[in-house]
C-alpha cells in the first residue's frame, strides 16, 4: 500500500480543489481560521502555515487576514504549492509577504523561533505525533489546528459513500486516521502548550471541523 506521504506527492491539485469543495470543509475552514487568528491573535507577525496544500479555503474568505503576517506556506507537493501560488496572485495580488517551501511536517527543515504555525487538516494525514515535535522545535508562541470529528458510526476519514475524485482515491487507500481531540490536547500539554481556545463548525455527512489554539507556556512571549 502506499504510504499518505508519497501518496500526496502525486494528488493532482484540481483533484484536491475538488473533492475539498464537494465536502464543504474549505468553506467551513475559510470561517474557522480567520476567526481564530482573529479572536486570539499570535504573538507577532512570523506565521508558518504547515501542509498548506493549494491554500483553498482563500477562494472563501479575503486574503487580508493574512496581511498583518509574513507568512511561509509549505507543503510536502510542489504541485499542490504552485496551485497556492497561483491563487494568491489572483486573491492578494500586490501582496509580497509571503513564499512557497517544500517541507515535510514530520522532518521541518524551517528555521524558528515563530511566532505561530497553522496546521489545518494536517495531521489526520501524517505520523502526528511526530510532526508535532518537528514543529515545536520551532518554538512557535502558538499553535493553531483545525481537525476533523465524524460522528460516532463514522470510523474513515473519507466519507465511505463517497467516491473521491481522481488521484484524491489513493489518499483514501492509505488510510488517513482522524486525531481525537482530547489526545491532542495531551500531547500538546506534554510539549508545553495549553488549550486556548476552541471553535467548531459543522460541514456535510455530520462531521465538524474543530478549530484548537494553543498557547506555549514559560516562554515569556
Amino acid at each position: 500500500m502506499t504510504s499518505l506521504r508519497e501518496a500526496w506527492k502525486g494528488v493532482e491539485a484540481s483533484d484536491y480543489d475538488a473533492h475539498m469543495a464537494r465536502v464543504g470543509q474549505a468553506q467551513a475552514n475559510a470561517l474557522l481560521l480567520p476567526r481564530l487568528l482573529r479572536d486570539h491573535p499570535p504573538p507577532g507577525p512570523r506565521l508558518v502555515v504547515a501542509g498548506a496544500g493549494t491554500g483553498q479555503l482563500l477562494d472563501y474568505a479575503d486574503p487580508a487576514f493574512l496581511r498583518p503576517f509574513d507568512v511561509t506556506f509549505t507543503d510536502i507537493s510542489a504541485a499542490l504549492l504552485a496551485r497556492l501560488a497561483e491563487r494568491l496572485q489572483a486573491r492578494a495580488p500586490g501582496w509580497s509577504a509571503h513564499r512557497e517551501v517544500v517541507d515535510d511536517v514530520e522532518d521541518t527543515r524551517l528555521q524558528g523561533p515563530l511566532d505561530a504555525i497553522v496546521l489545518v487538516l494536517v495531521l489526520e494525514h501524517v505520523d502526528w505525533r511526530k510532526a508535532l515535535r518537528s514543529l515545536i522545535g520551532l518554538e512557535p508562541g502558538r499553535l493553531y489546528s483545525i481537525i476533523q470529528e465524524n460522528p460516532p458510526d463514522m470510523a474513515s476519514a473519507i466519507t465511505p459513500s463517497r467516491e473521491p475524485v481522481g488521484s484524491m482515491r489513493v489518499i483514501r487507500e492509505a488510510g488517513p486516521v482522524l486525531v481525537p481531540h482530547a489526545e491532542l490536547t495531551r500531547e500538546m500539554d506534554g510539549l508545553g502548550y495549553s488549550l486556548l481556545a476552541t471553535e467548531r463548525r459543522g460541514v456535510p455527512d455530520a462531521k465538524t471541523m474543530v478549530g484548537l489554539v494553543y498557547d506555549a507556556r514559560g516562554r515569556g512571549r
